[in-house]
């Protein structure tokens, strides 16, 4: 009796349990990729329409995403902040209801970070006292790094900076703007995603 029993918890092992194993394994990888993809068509949209509107600009240096909840959250794309492109700013910025900001959707300093997918890395930072609550200390603040993570501490120390100058970017893109850190030198692109 103990060894059919052992020979049937082999075979519902080999037949149930390890397939289903693999195949969840598989539904993993594959939305793992496809979060991949999706990101990077938000980043290939972003800089489109970014270097439409500043043609000189340079390569991005860092990329980040946070999520506000469900399935709204911003996504912003740092530029190092050339002469041209600074000029074309301070123009528009100068043309449009000039703006100076305290705030803008920027990082913190990293307190741990988790790898997320082939591309990205999950980054935990220090959350105010009041919420200390173990899943808003995880989620609050914290943000994905897509790409290299180079230029990390020159953005966290551009996020430090008292002002900021910003440009609200015209329709469609509702709800974006950009702005520059101008001690750091850096341009940021921050977009909403719905």
């Amino acid at each position: 009796m103990l060894k059919f029993l052992k020979m049937m918890l082999k075979v519902f092992t080999y037949i149930v349990i390890i397939p289903c194993a693999v195949v969840i394994f598989c539904l993993i990888i594959s939305l793992k990729i496809q979060d991949d993809r999706l990101y990077q068509a938000r980043w290939d949209e972003s800089f489109r329409a970014d270097r439409e509107q500043f043609p000189n600009l340079e390569q991005p240096i860092f990329y980040f995403s946070r999520r506000h909840g469900g399935d709204w959250g911003v996504w912003v794309v740092v530029y190092p902040l050339n002469a041209k492109t600074k000029q074309e700013f301070l123009n528009q910025w100068q043309k449009s209801e000039a703006k100076t900001v305290e705030h803008i959707e920027c990082i913190q300093p990293t307190v741990k970070k988790r790898w997320k997918t082939w591309h990205s890395n999950i980054h935990y930072v220090v959350s105010d006292p009041w919420f200390k609550l173990p899943r808003q200390e995880r989620v609050r603040d914290s943000f994905i790094v897509f790409g290299s993570e180079k230029q990390i501490k020159t953005v966290e120390q551009a996020c430090q900076e008292p002002m900021f100058k910003k440009i609200e970017k015209a329709k469609p893109y509702y709800n974006n703007y950009w702005a520059i850190a101008e001690k750091q030198k850096l341009l940021l692109s921050v977009n909403g995603f719905y």
